[in-house]
């Protein structure tokens, strides 16, 4: 019927389709983001065993010994070029 104002519950319907497509929306492009960042993560990762490798083969690592600050600090070796420890 003309001129009949729209319930609450149509008018709520009405804004909550709205809503719910921006929200997919935002669902969608968070997947996106979450999946390059993964993909950054991994290269990352793979370009510092690169490194590290590149690292032994050409200098066989420049090793020290570090120990953490601390009274109980640990003492381990690393690599002063690239950081590998071992």
């Amino acid at each position: 019927m003309e001129g009949e104002k729209p319930s609450k519950q149509q008018l709520y319907s009405q804004y909550c389709k709205e809503l719910d497509i921006q929200i997919s929306e935002l669902y969608s492009e968070r997947s996106e983001v979450m999946q390059k960042l993964n993909e950054i993560a991994l290269n990352i990762k793979q370009l510092t065993v690169q490194k590290i490798k590149i690292c032994g083969e050409v200098t066989q690592h420049d090793m020290i010994t570090d120990r953490e600050d601390g009274m109980y600090g640990e003492t381990f070796r690393r690599c002063s070029l690239c950081n590998y420890e071992n």
